[in-house]
């Protein structure tokens, strides 16, 4: 998750860190509403954007559907 502290760590090393190591699947959520995520997949050693969503998202992962409501990580008695 993104942290105004880190946002440049998120978005800049770790990707380079994680494709190094072959993780598939990055997701980058940022809780500072409107909760967002970007999802990135590794495509011969690269990240590629796979995409920027918000609300419900419906990814396929390993060939199976994931399904997210990004609104529901955030506690709505915070929003008060």
């Amino acid at each position: 998750m993104l942290s105004p502290g880190t946002k440049h760590v998120d978005l800049g090393a770790k990707l380079f860190e994680y494709a190094d190591a072959g993780i598939e699947h990055y997701w980058v959520v940022d809780l500072d509403p409107p909760v967002s995520m970007i999802a990135y997949r590794l495509i011969d050693g690269d990240y590629e954007n796979f995409g920027e969503y918000s609300g419900s998202v419906e990814l396929e992962v390993a060939g199976a559907p994931v399904k997210l409501d990004l609104n529901a990580l955030i506690d709505p008695r915070a929003q008060r």
